[in-house]
Order: structure tokens, then C-alpha cells, then sequence
């Protein structure tokens, strides 16, 4: 007996959806700025990162990527900025 996954039943996680409605998302393109640490700094102490990284984020952004991951066809409608950054976030 082949097993199925309990989220294949529901609405959102249907594995067909090249026939399905795609998902509307509206909201916000984000870009989060994550600095790594050695320690978490106590109140007032100046402490230097030891890393970087910049990840895309913004709830509707990543409702509409987890949702594709999930096999559900997304849209995506929301606003963004101009600039270095917006190259990076823009998918």
C-alpha cells in the first residue's frame, strides 16, 4: 500500500496544480540583513559580526515560495524598492 502524505489532502498542498488556481499573494519583498556573532552582546557592548548573509523575506513573499515548494502554482503582487539591493531580492 502506498503511503501519502497527510498535506496532500488538503486544498493548499495538492500535488496536480498545473490545472489548478494559482495562489495570489500581496504583500511585501523584503530584504533581511542576518549578522552572525561569536556571543550575543550584553546591553551596551559593541560587538563585531564574523559573517553576513542577505535573505529574501516579507511574509507574502515567503508564503508564495513555500507555497511553490509545496507544488502549488503562486503569484506574487506587491511593491519594492529601486536600488543594489533590489537586483539581489528580486526573483
Amino acid at each position: 500500500m502506498a503511503s501519502s502524505s497527510p498535506l496532500s489532502s488538503t486544498p493548499f498542498c495538492s500535488t496536480s496544480s498545473s490545472t489548478s488556481t494559482p495562489i495570489l499573494c500581496v504583500g511585501l519583498v523584503c530584504l533581511d540583513i542576518v549578522n552572525f556573532c561569536d556571543h550575543y552582546p550584553s546591553e551596551d557592548e559593541d560587538v563585531e559580526t564574523t559573517d553576513q548573509q542577505w535573505r529574501s523575506g516579507g511574509n507574502a513573499s515567503n508564503t508564495s515560495i513555500v507555497l511553490s515548494l509545496l507544488g502549488r502554482r503562486t503569484e506574487f503582487m506587491g511593491t519594492i524598492g529601486s536600488g543594489m539591493e533590489t537586483e539581489w531580492v528580486w526573483f
